[in-house]
């Protein structure tokens, strides 16, 4: 029963965080730059963003019967597989959006970002060496470039898969019947 309840529901689940990211992302556009520099939204996604793929391993563990169980390795593998689908199609959507799209509003987010870690920094005494440093860098790595972009797949990859080992301990379920 466990066979390609993690595809069904990681492509699921995954489609459904992915919509709620492009809705972000489209939001943010239309809104503007501020949607972008709002640390707080950011953090508000990956948490609805988890929550959408801890419901999906959950309606993954609700099709499987107490007596056949729900392994740990299907738990995790739901989770991931929903999450990787999420993150392609939201690199996807950012290319698109801050490569052919509107380019000119990658510049201006990433102006609103380097104003916004200037004033932090300069709100916590950093001293002008290090800030200018830090403008210098900003600057000469853009953050939505293709290559940044991509390169952000595994790293979040490795969020994801931590968060998704705590999920899958905590859902797993031992058969209650053993076929001997």
């Amino acid at each position: 029963m466990e066979q390609g309840l993690a595809s069904k529901f990681g492509l699921r689940f995954g489609a459904y965080a992915s919509a709620f990211t492009l809705l972000y992302g489209i939001l943010g556009y239309l809104i503007g730059v501020q949607m972008y520099t709002q640390w707080w939204l950011g953090v508000l996604v990956w948490i609805v963003t988890i929550g959408i793929l801890v419901a999906g391993v959950i309606q993954a563990r609700k099709q499987t019967t107490a007596d056949n169980g729900f392994s740990f390795k299907t738990a995790f593998s739901t989770f991931i597989f929903a999450a990787l689908v999420s993150m392609v199609v939201g690199v996807a959507f950012n290319i698109l959006l801050f490569h052919v799209i509107d380019p000119a509003f990658a510049t201006e987010v990433e102006e609103a970002i380097i104003d916004l870690s200037v004033g932090m920094m300069e709100k916590f005494g950093a001293p002008q060496a290090s800030i200018d440093e830090a403008v210098d860098q900003m600057l000469t790595e853009s953050q939505f470039s293709i290559k940044n972009q991509l390169l952000g797949l595994p790293k979040g990859l490795i969020f994801y898969a931590i968060v998704g080992l705590i999920v899958a301990a905590a859902t797993k379920r031992k058969p209650t019947f053993f076929n001997e």
